[in-house]
């Protein structure tokens, strides 16, 4: 009966996340202005609460976080369950068309509003998620050490709340998650719209919907379990394309920094995801553990410099060579 409840919750989740999806025009106005409002409210009850009223003194970081070094890696890992980055590249469709639609035409313009609209994004999700960093350094005198955030949450909005925590707590995640659903779901189909015309927005968003859906109904901790090998595979090569996007105008946008870069970052990448999938390559594996960076799945920060520096160097060999044969 509880699983019943469960598939009529998420069937009823994603039909308003499609009904919400398949009009981008609205988009905007429907989060912007009722949706994320919504969830800043409920946040800021249980931020103010842990704020005015600690649950207790902050405690010592656990082992994997007791370092800098090991706290950076370790969030930087942990941030990779969220698909922020992934679904960033994919948002930026969706980002591009919601300012146009506030008549700015020219790339200038799109990219100066998208730049300013992007830092002060940054700023507030940095105060929300600092406060919550404070939240959980607080709460381990009265939870103790848990395996992630969520039981933090849970805890944090049973102590400050009781029973009404649980609804407070429900509210906050259902908005985050519909309005994460809703953005990747109009994003997907306006980019594969693009590609495959053939087929609608409105038809693409119903496919992204109805799969989405059949992926939900395996439940988190499946879910999380599949996904974190592909993301360790995927997440070096994205961060890589972003990196080498800010940087273009440094090495004058040249295909051939692009290609070392992201085939340099590549071997690394796929180490680790098959090494996450249980399938390692055991002499890579070996090597890979020899060299710095590798206890904390970082050695791609590496092969993406050496790619980007060879890349850089075949450029400006390719360049002196041009120069000298029209001599």
């Amino acid at each position: 009966m509880k699983d019943v409840g469960l598939y009529i919750f998420a069937f009823l989740f994603f039909l308003l996340s499609w009904y919400l999806a398949i009009n981008p025009s609205k988009l905007v106005p429907r989060i912007g202005k009722c949706i994320t409002p919504l969830l800043l409210v409920f946040l800021f009850l249980l931020i103010a609460a842990s704020f005015f009223h600690p649950m207790g003194p902050w405690m010592e970081p656990a082992a994997a976080y007791d370092t800098p070094l090991k706290a950076f890696s370790s969030a930087l890992l942990d941030g990779y369950n969220t698909m922020d980055c992934l679904s960033g590249l994919v948002f930026g469709v969706i980002v591009v068309e919601s300012i146009r639609l506030y008549g700015l035409t020219s790339g200038r313009e799109i990219a100066g509003v998208a730049l300013k609209s992007g830092l002060i994004s940054t700023f507030f999700m940095t105060l929300v998620y600092a406060a919550l960093c404070t939240l959980g350094a607080s709460s381990v005198a009265v939870l103790g050490h848990v395996e992630n955030g969520a039981p933090v949450l849970v805890g944090a909005s049973s102590f400050y709340f009781g029973s009404l925590g649980s609804v407070i707590l429900g509210i906050i995640v259902i908005l985050a998650c519909l309005t994460t659903s809703i953005g990747l779901t109009a994003s997907c189909a306006a980019y594969f719209n693009l590609l495959v015309p053939r087929f609608s927005h409105k038809a693409w968003a119903t496919f992204f919907t109805i799969l989405s859906f059949g992926v939900a109904l395996f439940g988190l901790s499946s879910i999380i379990k599949g996904a974190i090998p592909v993301l360790l595979f995927l997440y070096p090569l994205a961060i890589c394309l972003i990196l080498l996007t800010f940087l273009n105008d440094f090495f004058h946008g040249s295909r051939k920094v692009y290609v070392l870069a992201t085939v340099f970052t590549f071997i690394p990448a796929l180490n680790d995801g098959l090494k996450a999938a249980g399938f390692a390559i055991t002499p890579l594996a070996k090597f890979m553990e020899t060299l710095p960076l590798a206890s904390s799945n970082m050695t791609w920060i590496l092969f993406f410099a050496a790619g980007l520096i060879l890349g850089i160097l075949w450029e400006h060999l390719t360049n002196l060579d041009h120069g000298t044969a029209e001599e």
